[in-house]
Formats: structure tokens, C-alpha cells, sequence
């Protein structure tokens, strides 16, 4: 009890268990932040890759996406049907990595973004037989 502040611990004092303290902790703080996640989402959609390399841009997609993961989890992810879904958004995250580089870095490399998206098509018709 000593490292629980002075507001949380009145709240705690006369808990019948630990259990009961940490549901309590849990209904207080583990609320999901709905402008976090409208944010979140906004930035993903419209990040582009503008003056950055294409390695800080993918980080910083890469970052916004593990964020939003966090506050929105893929529930009950076990079944068969579940992994399909998590393999299509995967799949679309891809596209939207591929489809977002500057001008200057889809002129040069438009073949190698068409064959990365074949390789793929080909990867998740692999995986579907």
C-alpha cells in the first residue's frame, strides 16, 4: 500500500481481495481513448512518405499501426476464420505501404512495387491451398 497514492488507495483500502482492487484498476484505467483511435487512423490514412527515406517512413507506419493494434486488438484470433482476416489485413497494410512512396520513388521503382504485389498475390494464394 505504500506505493499507491493517497487518491487510489481510499478507493483500496476496504477491498475484500486482491482481485477485487485490480478489476477496480482495471474499469478505472483500461478504457479505450476514442479520439486516440480516430487519430490514429487518420494519421495512418493519410501518412505519406514525402522528403523522408522510405525506411523512416515505413517506421513511422510501422509505429502508428502497432499503436492502434494496442487500442484496438484483434479479438479471438484462435480460429481458422480468424487467421484469414488477419492475413487479409495484413495483406491490405502491405498494399497501403506499397501504394503510399513519393513520386519520385514509384517512378523509379514501379517494377519492383509490381512484383513485391505478385509476390504476394502469389504468397496468399500459396497459403490459401
Amino acid at each position: 500500500m505504500n506505493s499507491v497514492s493517497a487518491e487510489l488507495l481510499s478507493s483500496m483500502m476496504y477491498a475484500s481481495s486482491s482481485h477485487k482492487v485490480w478489476m477496480d484498476l482495471k474499469g478505472t484505467f483500461d478504457k479505450v481513448n476514442g479520439s486516440r483511435v480516430v487519430f490514429l487512423r487518420k494519421q495512418i490514412t493519410t501518412l505519406t512518405q514525402r522528403m523522408s527515406s522510405i525506411s523512416a517512413y515505413f517506421s513511422k507506419l510501422k509505429e502508428l499501426w502497432e499503436e492502434f493494434d494496442a487500442l484496438m486488438p484483434c479479438t479471438g484470433c484462435s480460429s481458422e476464420e480468424s487467421k484469414k482476416y488477419v492475413e487479409h489485413f495484413e495483406y491490405q497494410r502491405l498494399l497501403q505501404f506499397l501504394m503510399s512512396p513519393n513520386e519520385t520513388y514509384s517512378q523509379s521503382n514501379s517494377g519492383a512495387l509490381s512484383l513485391m504485389v505478385n509476390r504476394c498475390n502469389l504468397l496468399t494464394k500459396a497459403k490459401a491451398i
